[in-house]
């Protein structure tokens, strides 16, 4: 369950590393508190990477409440790209789920990747 959060050095993008076990609950936590901080209005990008993260315990609740979060989210910042790094087998169509949450209920529009670098490179650009 242990994660890192890494601000780049303007402060308009995060990323966020997990390990171990990841939970539902420890997602909805940090998801509440980085959109809740002050900086989150100049907030550009967040990547998310699960890539060294050995189980992922969401639930589709839990992924419906983090949407739910981020619906007063973006409406704080609609800006924010997500990229959510980690192999599609790991999110066993998890990632889909959440991304129909997101596009019905938020501005946000994640995109998955399995590799880090393309997803950092792609969330700090402004390639579509």
């Amino acid at each position: 369950m242990p994660h890192q959060v890494h601000t780049d050095s303007t402060g308009t993008g995060a990323v966020i590393s997990f390990s171990d076990v990841v939970s539902g609950a420890e997602v909805l936590e940090l998801n509440a508190r980085l959109s809740s901080e002050e900086s989150y209005s100049r907030c550009r990008y967040q990547v998310w990477d699960f890539s060294g993260a050995t189980r992922l315990d969401l639930t589709v609740d839990d992924l419906r409440n983090i949407s739910v979060q981020d619906i007063t989210a973006s409406a704080v910042n609609p800006n924010v790209r997500l990229a959510i790094v980690g192999k599609p087998e790991f999110f066993a169509n998890r990632d889909r789920i959440f991304q129909i949450f997101e596009e019905v209920w938020t501005a946000y529009r994640p995109k998955f990747f399995s590799d880090f670098e393309t997803a950092r490179e792609w969330a700090s650009s402004d390639r579509p």
